[in-house]
Formats: C-alpha cells, sequence, structure tokens
C-alpha cells in the first residue's frame, strides 16, 4: 500500500523481502525496480541464513543510500535494525504487526526475540503500532524512553475491498458449496498454532449439532497437513473447504455469512477490517486489539471457552446476524472513514517528515 500510494516525488522508496511460498501468491510488488528478493531472508530461524540475509540487506542500504530504512515484521525488522543501527545516516522505523511479546512465539525462541524487541527499541526512530492496545502492550515490555518513539499508526485495507460494490460472485460461491439454506463462515487465519486451525474444527463438529455450516478456510501454513488429514479423520470434508490462494480476496469474503477467528494472541488483525470493509460480521476472541476492533454488534468471545460454548454462542450470533445488515454496512462506514489507504499513506508519510 505505501509502495503504491505514496507520491514517488515526495517519497522514492525500494522494497526489499524475503521469498514468498508460492501457496500464498507472489503480491503485486515482486518484480524489479519495485522490489529486491533476498532469498535467505525467510520465516525460519537459520544463523547461517539470517547472516547471509544481514550482508545482502547491508549492500543494498549501500547502493541505494536510504534516509530511512522502515520494516514490518519481527525477522526483518531485526536484520533491518541492524543494518541502520551500524551507520549513522539511516533512520530506523519498525512496525509491530503483532503482540511479538505475548506468547506468539515458542517459549524459548519467543523470549530471545521479546528481549531483542525491547533492545532494538532503543535503537530506533520510531516505533509503529496499529492501536492504542497494542502500544500499550508493548509499553508494558520496553523501556520509557523506548515507549516515548511509539507512534500509532492504524492498518489500512486495500481500496478494492472498499470501492468494490459488496455482491456475491455466484459462480464463486458455486464452485465453493456455498448454497442456500447453509450457514457458511469463513476462517482467514494462517494454519499455525496460534491460530488455533484445529479448534476451529472442533467448534464446526459442536455448530454442525446445531445447523448446517460451511466453513471456508483460504489459509496456508504448516498446519495445512494436518488440518486436513484431521478433517479427513472427523468426517468434515461436506462441511470444511480449503480454499487455493485467491489474489482477489474480497470475493471470498462477499461468499461468507460472518468471518470467525479464534487466535490466542493476535495484533490489530487487518481480517477484521476486511471483513467490515465487505460488510460481513465478526466472531473473535478478546485478544490484542480485537475488542478495539469489533463492532459494538459483533461477537466478542472470551477467552478459555470450549468448543461447545463458543459453537453455541456463534449459533446464535448467525441467527441475529447478517450479511450486509444494518450494523455491517456501519461498521464498513468506520472502516471507509479510519482505515483507508490513503490515509495510511499521509500518516506514514508525516512520520517520516518529523524524523529528518
Amino acid at each position: 500500500m505505501l509502495m503504491r500510494g505514496m507520491d514517488p516525488s515526495l517519497c522514492a522508496q525500494q522494497l526489499v523481502s524475503g521469498p514468498c511460498p508460492a501457496a500464498e501468491g507472489k503480491g503485486v510488488l515482486a518484480t524489479p525496480p519495485s522490489a529486491f528478493i533476498v532469498p535467505q531472508l525467510c520465516r525460519e530461524i537459520s544463523p547461517w541464513n539470517d547472516w547471509r540475509a544481514l550482508g545482502a540487506m547491508r549492500a543494498l542500504a549501500k547502493k541505494h543510500d536510504p534516509q530511512i530504512i522502515h520494516s514490518h515484521m519481527a525477522k526483518a525488522g531485526l536484520l533491518a535494525r541492524l543494518v541502520a543501527r551500524g551507520d549513522s545516516r539511516y533512520r530506523a522505523v519498525h512496525t509491530l504487526h503483532g503482540h511479538t511479546f505475548d506468547s506468539y512465539f515458542r517459549a524459548g525462541s519467543g523470549r530471545v526475540l521479546a528481549w531483542m524487541e525491547s533492545w532494538l527499541a532503543l535503537h530506533s526512530a520510531a516505533l509503529i503500532v496499529q492501536s492504542p492496545g497494542q502500544r500499550d502492550s508493548v509499553c508494558a515490555h520496553i523501556s520509557k524512553r523506548a515507549a516515548a518513539r511509539l507512534h500509532v499508526i492504524p492498518p489500512a485495507v486495500q481500496t478494492e475491498f472498499l470501492e468494490r460494490p459488496t455482491l456475491r460472485d455466484a459462480a464463486l460461491a458455486m464452485s465453493l458449496g456455498v448454497r442456500e439454506g447453509v450457514a457458511t463462515v469463513l476462517f482467514p487465519a494462517r494454519l499455525v498454532e496460534v491460530k488455533q486451525p484445529l479448534l476451529a474444527l472442533a467448534v464446526l463438529e459442536e455448530l454442525l449439532k446445531l445447523r448446517r455450516v460451511l466453513l471456508l478456510v483460504p489459509g496456508d501454513g504448516p498446519l495445512k497437513s494436518k488440518f486436513i488429514a484431521r478433517v479427513q479423520q472427523r468426517g468434515l470434508g461436506a462441511a470444511v473447504k480449503v480454499v487455493p490462494f485467491v489474489a482477489e480476496l474480497w470475493r471470498l469474503y462477499d461468499c461468507a455469512d460472518a468471518t470467525l477467528l479464534l487466535s490466542r494472541s493476535e495484533g490489530t488483525p487487518l481480517v477484521i477490517l476486511e471483513s467490515h470493509a465487505r460488510t460481513v460480521p465478526v466472531a473473535a476472541p478478546d485478544v490484542g486489539a480485537v475488542r478495539e476492533l469489533l463492532h459494538r454488534e459483533d461477537l466478542l468471545l472470551p477467552r478459555a471457552l470450549t468448543p461447545a460454548a463458543i459453537a453455541a454462542s456463534l449459533h446464535e450470533f448467525l441467527s441475529c446476524r447478517r450479511s450486509g445488515d444494518a450494523s455491517a454496512a456501519e461498521a464498513r462506514e468506520r472502516v471507509r472513514k479510519e482505515n483507508a489507504e490513503a490515509l495510511l499513506c499521509s500518516r506514514v508519510l508525516g512520520l517520516y517528515r518529523s524524523l529528518l
């Protein structure tokens, strides 16, 4: 969004990223001259590859001589700020997309990464968080001096989510198995432990005792094979549709009656804003900034509910809420006013200017 939305006469940008897994799609900027792909920059912790990625990023910084190095995500944020720390000409900005300090990673690596994030915060010119709640969470784990560098800049949804009409694609709905009289629930989460996809299947089993339902799962990740195996073992094939990568993701939202999240930990979930942009009601647990994003008529799930309790709440929610209802239209309008791409670009550009 920043690459396509920032005026190049005001801010010339280069994008550096690792390779994207094939199942997740290449994205819209994966070709030169906009983007530089560093093959060694990947999700997994690998001292050899991480060292090589750091060297590649230092070489790119030397070549392009940026005033600001703005990083996103934990691994890239670590390496980019090490690059910036090595040269006083660079100003380091980092966006914290999740709750890095609150159990996202495994216990051992999580503690190490949280400690490093605390240390790196002191060597950042600015830290961006995406909600007041996330700011408070981060402040509890970093020094007061580092906390003074925090800036709240809300995330944005793709312009297409707000510009295109909210109409169900009949051909897509048919291919997905969406049918009249069957509640379609979208579970738009990467298939990793923290998102609890196996819990989603347990909830689905309980929900099927109460109503006919179809669970749409457009996620990928290390638990995908286990997830599909569990679907088969439990005889849920008719009620679950695992969807291949879809570039025009808003088309999936338009096929859904509700969006379901079950994450143990969250930052500021973009899928909630995307759901609202497509007038889809949301059910999600009270973690991270979820409470701040949900509409008052959405379903806020308490932590530690059993699958049966979640299913009962979701059944009642599906009975009283509909995609496109008055509350959903109100939520869409809030996203349009607060989470448009143009707003994100102007806010980030304003921060850049304040640092130079």
